[in-house]
């Protein structure tokens, strides 16, 4: 009982860093990191820089297991990214399951 009343009052006076994609939606319980006030904090941030040769956009999707931005559009989602592809199939499948979806998801 006593850890847990501590963990919480931890999580209480801390807050979440977040660093994203500006057109994707944030996903705190996946990326987030815990922060303390008056405490040093180091945090490894390791982006993701996904590059192709515009020769690649010639073969079809299937062989080069990736969709450029014009090949697919989101319902949800204005940009198409990965990230914004995946929460999407999130939101379509649990929507499929139950008739809803968590409050971050997108819906329409």
């Amino acid at each position: 009982m006593y850890q847990n009343t501590i963990l919480d009052m931890i999580t209480l006076i801390s807050f979440q860093l977040l660093l994203q994609n500006p057109v994707e939606t944030p996903k705190l319980a996946a990326f987030g990191e815990l922060i303390s006030p008056g405490r040093e904090s180091l945090i490894v941030i390791k982006p993701i820089i996904n590059k192709s040769s515009p020769n690649i956009a010639s073969s079809e999707p299937e062989l080069r297991q990736c969709l450029f931005n014009k090949e697919r559009t989101l319902r949800f989602y204005r940009h198409y990214t990965q990230r914004n592809c995946i929460l999407e199939c999130e939101a379509n499948f649990t929507l499929s399951f139950c008739q809803c979806v968590m409050y971050f998801m997108p819906s329409k």
